[in-house]
C-alpha cells in the first residue's frame, strides 16, 4: 500500500504480485490527520478513561470507517 495524501483527496495505491490498482479517498489531508490522531489516542493505554469516566481505548467504529476509507477501494486486490 502506498498513499498519496493531499489537500481535498488522497489515493491509496495497492501493488501485489498479481496486479495492480489505484483508487481516490475521499477524505484530504486535515480530516485523514484528525481520523488517524483520534485513532492512535484509543491505541494509548495511559489514556484508559476520558473526562466522562468513558473508556477512551479502541473505537471500533473509527477503526471501521478508517479501513473502509483507507483500504475498502482496493480490498479486492488485497
Amino acid at each position: 500500500m502506498i498513499y498519496s495524501v493531499v489537500d481535498k483527496q488522497s489515493y491509496v495505491i495497492a501493488i501485489t504480485r498479481d496486479g495492480a490498482d489505484w483508487k481516490e479517498i475521499s477524505l484530504g489531508a486535515d480530516a485523514m490527520a484528525r481520523k488517524v490522531s483520534a485513532f492512535r489516542k484509543g491505541l494509548d493505554v495511559g489514556k484508559t478513561r476520558d473526562a466522562s469516566g468513558k473508556s477512551g481505548l479502541f473505537d471500533l467504529a473509527l477503526a471501521s470507517a478508517l479501513y473502509v476509507a483507507l483500504l475498502g477501494p482496493v480490498e479486492a486486490l488485497t
